[in-house]
């Protein structure tokens, strides 16, 4: 049984194009007709075809893909499924920090109209103060990427309310340089 790219494009719903995208990445190589060179799907193609489309949902790219389907070692699939279940569970647990950060504030934003005029004393939780960039005269030096706090933090941007500029002289009566420090709460 063989299939035209019509039929096939029909039965998977995918677009023709598509197809033949497939088919110059060698995801699939269909058969030609040897009397109008049409292509023709056999069922592996489409077998193959669901695999990858399988794949491609899964957000792994064309390349990733293409090993996926040409490997016979379940364990290199598994392991790239793992990296990718990994990945998709730390961009939720910050996407749900920044829905919470931009909830906290949407809530703040309604309630402005009634702290007009008002204050009260409010507890915070502790915060720890990390430099991140100093400057001495002119000079600026960049973020100690060897700290593991700091290299976790760079990677998780939700987690950062504010950056807050605050004079050396504060924190070590220091006089020669700034530094710029970003807190955490604890």
């Amino acid at each position: 049984m063989s299939l035209s790219i019509g039929q096939v494009s029909k039965l998977l719903n995918i677009s023709v194009e598509t197809l033949r995208y497939y088919e110059n990445e060698k995801i699939i190589i269909p058969k030609r007709n040897k009397h109008n060179q049409y292509r023709e799907y056999s069922i592996w193609d489409i077998f193959d075809l669901t695999d990858c489309i399988k794949y491609r949902n899964m957000n792994f790219s064309i390349n990733e893909t293409r090993k996926m389907m040409r490997t016979n070692a379940l364990a290199y699939i598994q392991k790239q499924i793992d990296l990718r279940i990994s990945g998709l569970e730390q961009t939720i647990t910050d996407q749900q920090i920044l829905l919470a950060r931009m909830k906290e504030y949407q809530e703040q934003l309604r309630n402005a109209p009634l702290n007009i005029g008002n204050f009260w004393f409010k507890s915070n939780p502790e915060r720890k103060c990390i430099p991140c960039t100093t400057r001495t005269a002119q000079e600026y030096t960049e973020f100690d990427y060897n700290d593991p706090v700091i290299v976790k933090w760079a990677n998780n941007i939700p987690f950062v309310k504010i950056f807050m500029y605050v004079p050396l002289e504060s924190y070590r009566n220091h006089v020669d340089s700034n530094v710029w420090y970003y807190s955490l709460d604890s």
